[in-house]
């Protein structure tokens, strides 16, 4: 069972580290309690579970509330409020060994190494839970105590002991609440942790992750370029990995199908500089990745595309979900191949030529790797601009939606070189954004398309009254595919007066 947790951690004031935690306004106590909770928390020798944000305990609670295996999986992104939020999976086990269904979740970033106990942490926690309607609880205020010890159970020592206060939301579509604690805490004098996880802190931060940082800036070398290109988009596939594997988060098959589609640009535009057998085999295979996180995520976007197109006064709760069941059936089919996938040799080989590629980077023989990177991958970015205006000056009202899908391909390759350029501060002029607009717009129309065709396909397998809905669905995608069509020419028109490079 998974579960999201949304939490601000704070210290004490140093003057005052025992100081009480005050009353916010606004916010009713509706009960307190206390607990002891004792965690063990396993990870590598190295600690590649903590270099990649992710936690993994077995925890037990002296009131018995608690007593099993939880892994915390980081969410990409910040909020406003600087609130952390993380992905909880738990599953049942004593603490002996940490459960199979966690373990199979966490293959790529511990790569073959052997997880074993690396701190024992002690909380005396006191649990506030308040609200702000005097009815429901809204968040849990939790001042915590903590002790701990390092080592495996059989051999440690005494780690480090210190008070940390979480306020953590309960109900989650309450975006604005952990933004009023906060403020009622830092008036009294509370400030925001540095570490995201007790054991981060009880490990004295985070280590370096395993892949190497390419060197960015004007005076950035090609071979320092090509690094971080790779590396960048090799950490956020591996990032996403546990959360793809789990399937509960469709942001995160986003993200990864991202990662993969930047990096197989990136080959193409710079691989005159790159060793080409190298980089075309690469590519051979994220792109075989990327179709299969792209048949899990296309359902996921048709669902929320339809469903919140349907017409309320035709479409009842019956016809909507047997629409989404229909849909989720076809998710289910390619989650589980995907998921089959990950856990395979060609799968595994990917990661590791990606790290082996960041490592040694696979630049063209005779190549000068030292030499400044700014003219040749200006010139190169340049040079995807220059194709994006020639398709586009190509392109005409009688163009077919396919013309426009592959005229929108040349433009996520253009943009991506943009954002490349920017690393070594390449100027491109805010064109990278505008581009990005254009995209949207023409993902907007395939997205229309592939709608229509699906809505087409499945029409005779629906009931009556579905496909009636099915059929206004269609007629509504449609309506926006034309619109798409007449008015995309308008935006282009107003990029093309942009000179990236002047």
């Amino acid at each position: 069972m998974s579960t999201v947790e949304t939490e601000l951690k704070f210290d004490a004031p140093k003057q005052t580290p025992d100081a009480d935690i005050p009353d916010v306004d606004g916010f009713t106590t509706l009960s307190t309690r206390g607990v002891e909770l004792t965690a063990v928390y396993w990870d590598t020798d190295d600690r590649s579970l903590l270099a990649w944000g992710l936690t993994l305990r077995h925890r037990s609670a002296s009131d018995g509330s608690e007593d099993g295996w939880t892994l915390k999986l980081p969410t990409p992104g910040s909020r406003d409020d600087g609130a952390v939020v993380r992905t909880e999976v738990d599953a049942d086990g004593d603490g002996e060994q940490p459960p199979a269904e966690l373990t199979a979740l966490l293959g790529t970033i511990i790569d073959g190494s052997e997880l074993g106990p690396v701190a024992t942490v002690t909380t005396s926690r006191q649990v506030r839970s308040l609200s702000r309607d005097a009815v429901l609880a809204s968040v849990e205020l939790v001042d915590d105590t903590v002790t701990s010890r390092l080592g495996d159970t059989e051999d440690e020592s005494e780690g480090p002991s210190f008070r940390q206060i979480e306020a953590e939301l309960v109900d989650v579509g309450d975006q604005d609440t952990l933004t009023l604690i906060s403020e009622g805490l830092s008036a009294a004098g509370f400030t925001p942790s540095n570490h995201d996880s007790k054991l981060a802190r009880v490990l004295g931060g985070r280590p370096p992750l395993p892949l190497p940082d390419g060197r960015t800036g004007r005076h950035a070398s090609i071979a320092d370029f090509v690094v971080a290109m790779i590396t960048s988009s090799a950490r956020q596939l591996i990032a996403e990995d546990p959360a793809v594997r789990l399937g509960d988060d469709a942001e995160a098959i986003h993200r990864a199908r991202v990662a993969t589609r930047r990096l197989r640009s990136d080959l193409r535009t710079f691989r005159p500089l790159l060793d080409r057998d190298r980089v075309q085999a690469l590519r051979v295979e994220l792109k075989w990745f990327g179709a299969l996180l792209g048949d899990v995520r296309d359902p996921q976007v048709l669902e929320h595309r339809l469903i919140d197109a349907a017409p309320s006064r035709s479409a009842g709760p019956a016809e909507r979900a047997e629409l989404t069941r229909r849909l989720g059936e076809r998710g289910d089919l390619h989650r589980t191949m995907l998921q089959n996938a990950m856990t395979g040799d060609r799968y595994r080989s990917l990661v590791a030529d990606l790290t082996g590629l960041a490592q040694n980077p696979p630049l063209r023989d005779g190549s000068d790797g030292s030499q400044h990177a700014d003219t040749a991958i200006g010139r190169l970015a340049a040079k995807e601009w220059k194709r994006v205006g020639r398709t586009a000056n190509k392109l005409a009202d009688e163009s077919t939606d396919h013309d426009l899908h592959e005229f929108r391909k040349e433009i996520k390759k253009a943009r991506y070189a943009f954002q490349g350029a920017r690393r070594i501060k390449v100027g491109t002029k805010g064109a990278s954004k505008q581009l990005g607009e254009l995209q949207d717009q023409l993902g907007d129309l395939m997205d229309s398309v592939v709608a229509m065709e699906w809505l087409a396909a499945e029409a005779e397998h629906l009931s009556p009254s579905a496909a009636f809905l099915a059929g206004q669905l269609h007629h509504a995608a449609d309506d926006r595919r034309r619109e798409i069509r007449r008015t995309w020419r308008g935006t282009w028109d107003q990029l093309e007066e942009l000179d990236p490079f002047g």
